[in-house]
């Protein structure tokens, strides 16, 4: 029996014209839900592990949807000011959330109540991770300083002032082990999240280290296009490097520039494997990404859709339009059945591939 995606707010049935390469004519299909057609000021979307669940913060509010149905399953609103950042446990059962105050506060997602609450930066807190296991929630602030966090009871571990301007992202290894940071300072630096001892200092770069990936093994970190101890460099974007990230068997490197350009490389030679033209000016570093899978990356600049294509052979299997102005924010669900979308219309859409042809 075929699913059917309903608005929410006025009981009616959402098709989206979806044309697919290589199609004379739209074809309309029922494959994506407006969780909210008045989601204001989307500052942060999140999905959990198992693809179950995804939030989203706007305003002081965070409500997170059950991906099957686009019911909300719950709303949390003890925040006082602006959402900044949210994620998921790796259980799903839990959401941790900053605003521009300085706590992060970690919420029971079914009965909607807060369980603990952070507290220890002197600024708001702009980025959270958990670590693989869930043991452990990793914070950075606008304070500069990188804590860890017992996600049971709330306690820190210890802090990090290793870094001297904004800190951009933070990425446990897979085993947990280490945590890794990249800054405005220029830097990236990894530490032993057992006791907060510097492992490296990952140096060379002369402007913002805007994100740092682990590889599956924990063995390499990908730093805009500097992959780790080898020290392989790709040359390979004419502007300013906005993101990266490795493929989840870790073999692909995945990199959005300014110039308009995604490209996907080896990670262990640097050679060129596919490139795309995400379209004139910027590309939207918010909307790439890996599918769980590693098979999809998808790419959008400005308010001209999500693009989807296939990796191995660059391909594009859709074009997501339906959003009126600029896009914000975009993730694929970890199993790759979804993409989640946000954009300064106001609206957040959740696309659903398996119902657009996409294995």
């Amino acid at each position: 029996m075929p699913t059917k995606y309903w608005n929410i707010r006025i009981g009616t049935t959402d098709a989206v014209p979806i044309c697919p390469i290589g199609a004379t004519t739209p074809v309309r299909r029922t494959n994506m839900i407006i969780l909210n057609d008045n989601a204001v000021g989307i500052r942060a979307l999140a999905f959990c592990d198992d693809s179950r669940y995804v939030a989203s913060g706007a305003e002081d509010t965070i409500t997170v949807y059950d991906t099957e149905t686009g019911h909300p399953v719950n709303q949390f609103t003890g925040h006082e000011l602006l959402i900044c950042c949210i994620a998921f446990s790796p259980s799903g059962m839990e959401v941790a959330s900053s605003s521009r105050g300085n706590d992060v506060i970690v919420w029971n997602v079914l009965t909607g109540q807060e369980r603990i609450k952070l507290r220890g930066h002197s600024r708001f807190v702009n980025y959270i991770t958990y670590s693989p296991d869930g043991t452990s929630i990793a914070t950075a602030s606008m304070d500069f300083v990188v804590r860890p966090w017992d996600a049971e009871n709330g306690r820190m571990k210890w802090e990090s002032s290793l870094h001297t301007a904004m800190v951009m992202q933070l990425v446990f290894s897979p085993n947990g082990a280490r945590l890794a940071s990249c800054s405005a300072d220029c830097t990236a630096q990894i530490v032993d999240v057992n006791n907060g001892t510097g492992v490296a200092v990952l140096s060379g770069h002369v402007a913002v280290v805007y994100s740092v990936a682990f590889s599956r093994d924990g063995d390499r970190i990908d730093l805009e296009g500097r992959v780790g101890a080898e020290l392989v460099f790709i040359w390979e974007h004419t502007g300013s490097v906005w993101a990266t990230v490795f493929s989840p068997d870790g073999k692909r490197v995945l990199s959005v520039a300014s110039d308009g350009m995604t490209k996907v490389c080896d990670s262990f030679s640097g050679e060129r494997l596919l490139e795309i033209d995400a379209g004139d000016g910027l590309a939207n570093a918010a909307a790439v990404l890996f599918s769980g899978d590693g098979a999809r990356i998808s790419a959008s600049n400005g308010n001209s859709g999500i693009r989807v294509w296939d990796t191995a052979t660059g391909r594009k299997f859709l074009v997501l339009a339906g959003h009126m102005d600029d896009l914000s924010h975009v993730q694929f669900s970890p199993d790759g059945q979804y993409i989640v979308s946000a954009a300064n219309d106001s609206a957040l859409r959740l696309w659903n591939l398996t119902d657009m042809g996409v294995e």
